[in-house]
């Protein structure tokens, strides 16, 4: 049987618990602050980013101080880090030209292995 490759992309996040999120608003006094004050979630982002906060934190930040789910926290961190508006700009500005670069090479690579297997053939 073979082993699944491991991904280092974060596709879904676990549930905090009460505690674990008490201990988070008080390590991120700072930006709950910033969110009772009406700053954006947006500002509180950008904010933390310049703060020298890393990713992760980062991330718990948006999901615990924002209440953001794990899907549009995702969204506002690519979008923010890219300059995209939505989801939907970033996915068609980054993604698919380079999912349409990909396809394009496995056809050549399969046009050129099927070209081999005809040659080797005869």
């Amino acid at each position: 049987m073979q082993r699944r490759e491991e991904s280092f992309i974060i596709t879904k996040m676990r549930k905090y618990t009460p505690l674990e999120r008490y201990k988070i608003r008080r390590k991120y006094k700072k930006y709950v602050i910033m969110k009772k004050e009406g700053k954006s979630d947006r500002e509180i982002y950008l904010t933390a980013k310049s703060d020298g906060i890393n990713a992760l934190d980062r991330l718990e930040i948006l999901r615990n101080i924002c209440n953001l789910s794990f899907g549009d926290a995702k969204e506002l961190i690519l979008c923010t880090n890219s300059g995209a508006e939505s989801l939907s700009e970033y996915q068609e500005k980054y993604v698919l030209p380079t999912l349409k670069e990909a396809f394009k090479i496995e056809a050549q690579e399969q046009k050129e292995d099927a070209s081999n297997n005809k040659q080797n053939g005869q």
